[in-house]
């Protein structure tokens, strides 16, 4: 656990929790019959807020949250094919994808903010919007 410590810290972890869990709090509140579009809003321009400010470290932990509490259900078509062993694995394998793909872009954008005197900000959200419209295999995630 000590080496552990040396690359993230305990408030980083808890950062990155709380901006996953208040950018998938949407689709479980609606799951469980409580969907408010005020709500929703309220806690999409949180967790933007949140995740906007925020360095490479807490988008790398947000972005593996996100992955497992968004993408989880992926995994399960596994037992049809009989690779039950294989969920937990696969479930890993999206999470570290998607916490691959924030760190990518929150070091993406602190170099460019660093070569071109624009605040990070700005690239960090650029890139978001980009991925929004990213839709693999015709499929609007």
């Amino acid at each position: 656990m000590n080496k552990i410590s040396q690359y993230f810290s305990s408030l980083e972890l808890t950062k990155g929790f709380l901006i996953a869990l208040l950018s998938s709090c949407f689709i479980y509140l609606n799951h469980w019959g409580f969907s408010y579009p005020i709500i929703n809003t309220i806690l999409g321009i949180m967790t933007l807020y949140l995740l906007l400010q925020e360095d490479q470290k807490v988008w790398f932990i947000a972005g593996t949250f996100i992955g497992l509490f968004w993408f989880w259900w992926i995994a399960l078509s596994l037992k049809h094919y009989g690779y039950i062993w294989a969920i937990p694995a696969e479930i890993l394998v999206i999470s570290f994808i998607y916490g691959s793909l924030f760190w990518v872009f929150a070091w993406s954008a602190e170099k460019l903010s660093y070569r071109l005197s624009v605040p990070s900000v700005f690239f960090k959200s650029l890139f978001l919007l980009i991925f929004s419209y990213v839709h693999p295999f015709g499929f609007d995630w």
